[in-house]
């Protein structure tokens, strides 16, 4: 087996876009997309782990390395990895793993006035039918636990339940009723966090 080189890479990129996205990972990755570590080129994402499986030579499964290994391997071949989540997430898990006494010195030491920034960002304009056919659908049920919604809405009485997309609007998914998902708030978390 051997390892990917940079136009391995390259070319599974391609086939990445041709087949797109659902097809390469159903195709290298069981379905299953990254936890964590993306490839960004030319303004795109890409599943890191997945297109790392496929660059072998042979293609290997996922299962056979841990996402560190594509990230650094991509890494050192010149690919811009980064992780999904944001430099928040990322500093609150550092947090977590310092010791109690550690971070109390810390927050003693902390600004207690959050600083302020500006961003800019793209904001996709969803379809109301698509969002109002996924919690008729529902039918005030969630459609991953099958829970009943676990509130009605003070607004029109409805049941509450978040419109999901199965596969991302930022990641090329469909507006359609296909790739939403009516989702209790825990399932919803679970569906972006877990």
């Amino acid at each position: 087996m051997a390892n990917p080189t940079k136009q391995r890479v390259l070319d599974k990129i391609s086939e990445f876009d041709s087949l797109g996205r659902q097809g390469f990972l159903k195709k290298y990755a069981n379905n299953r997309p990254s936890k964590e570590w993306v490839i960004l080129r030319d303004g795109k994402i890409y599943d890191a782990k997945a297109i790392w499986a496929a660059a072998h030579n042979p293609p290997i499964s996922p299962s056979q390395f841990h996402y560190n290994d594509a990230k650094s391997g991509m890494q050192r071949l010149g690919f811009e990895v980064v992780s999904k989540f944001s430099d928040f997430d990322a500093a609150v898990q550092k947090a977590l793993k310092l010791d109690n006494k550690t971070r109390l010195e810390r927050l003693a030491k902390a600004p207690k006035k959050p600083k302020k920034i500006q961003k800019t960002f793209d904001i996709f304009i969803r379809s109301a039918l698509v969002v109002a056919q996924a919690l008729v659908v529902a039918a005030g049920k969630c459609g991953k636990c099958s829970n009943p919604a676990p509130f009605v809405r003070k607004t029109n009485s409805m049941p509450y339940l978040e419109v999901h997309h199965k596969i991302r609007l930022a990641d090329g998914g469909d507006d359609t009723v296909e790739n939403a998902i009516a989702l209790c708030h825990n399932c919803h978390r679970e569906a972006h966090y877990g």
